[in-house]
């Protein structure tokens, strides 16, 4: 019997991306997704009662027949998709006049299509987030103008905003802040500690690591401004995630449909093949997380122990020790 299960399946499925990440910890496949096999997958998790999907990769805008894919899954029973992109590619630049323009049925076309749509802002400028990020000089200008986009677009709160925190952004958090505050479609705010990956080389690493005493101490500055923002810039939730708190959150499948999640480490913990494997993939899965948070010395029956959450209807944030 599977003890526990993953909340959701991370679809990491995109191999390119309009963006070099340096940290990245993306265990890319070999070849291009199957999408039906990948769809015959999921239909089966569902049935074991996993119906929530991220798809991620790379980048999902990168998909051919995205779209296609994303009424397929709403076919097998998947109720709740996250898609996590940079969203460039919704953003077209006009050679008459040299701006960028929104690509406005597409982006609709997409929103109609998910129900969270995952943003990546690692900074307030577009030189402090090419600090993590690179391959796109105005990448913080082009984020900003997709958001003001969806802003106007959207009829319900749904952008999620993920900022991986760092050695080198840490005085760039409260300015990502007053951005995340200004815009009404966001309703979630992550705050993720950097994780070290055996994906990228060590001196990589070492140039964006943060312990975790510092990171809690950064995030608990950054709860404090927001429980003073005015009420109504107070719409959106922040959740604080240490390195260990993300421990067993993750089940990861790549382009190849190979299974796998992190270890405290970085390290990646390969579970196998999904195709026609589904049950023993979770029960691996299962497996590998009670291990590796016996070594990280965390509870298996608590999957999130370390979070510190503000949420505004909550009251005020938690301390952080």
């Amino acid at each position: 019997m599977i003890r526990i299960r993953p909340e959701r399946l991370n679809l990491a499925i995109a191999r390119q991306c309009f963006v070099a990440c340096k940290g990245c910890y993306h265990f890319f496949g070999q070849s291009e997704p199957d999408l039906k096999a990948i769809e015959a997958s999921v239909a089966r998790f569902v049935r074991l009662g996993i119906t929530s999907v991220t798809l991620s990769g790379g980048d999902p805008l990168t998909l051919g027949n995205l779209f296609e894919f994303l009424k397929s899954l709403r076919s097998i029973g998947v109720n709740d998709i996250k898609l996590d992109t940079m969203g460039t590619s919704l953003l077209k630049l006009s050679p008459a006049s040299s701006t960028r323009q929104i690509q406005n049925e597409r982006l609709r076309s997409l929103l109609e299509g998910i129900n969270y749509l995952g943003l990546p802002l690692d900074g307030g400028s577009n030189n402090s987030v090419r600090l993590f990020r690179t391959g796109r000089p105005q990448i913080y200008d082009e984020t900003v103008e997709l958001l003001d986009a969806i802003d106007r677009h959207a009829d319900r709160r749904l952008i999620v905003i993920n900022t991986v925190v760092h050695r080198l952004n840490l005085g760039e958090l409260l300015k990502i802040l007053e951005e995340v505050s200004r815009h009404s479609a966001i309703t979630h705010w992550n705050l993720f500690q950097y994780t070290p990956t055996d994906q990228v080389a060590e001196q990589v690493n070492r140039k964006f690591a943060i312990d975790e005493r510092t990171f809690l101490h950064t995030c608990a500055g950054v709860l404090r401004a927001a429980d003073n923002l005015s009420q109504e810039r107070k719409w959106f939730g922040i959740d604080v995630q240490t390195i260990r708190s993300r421990l067993g959150q993750y089940l990861l499948i790549n382009s190849d449909g190979e299974s796998w999640l992190p270890d405290q480490h970085g390290h990646t913990v390969g579970l196998g093949p999904i195709a026609g494997h589904e049950e023993a993939v979770l029960t691996a899965w299962a497996d590998a997380v009670f291990r590796i948070r016996s070594t990280a010395g965390l509870e298996e029956s608590s999957l999130r122990p370390t979070i510190t959450m503000w949420l505004p209807w909550e009251g005020d944030f938690p301390a952080v020790a």
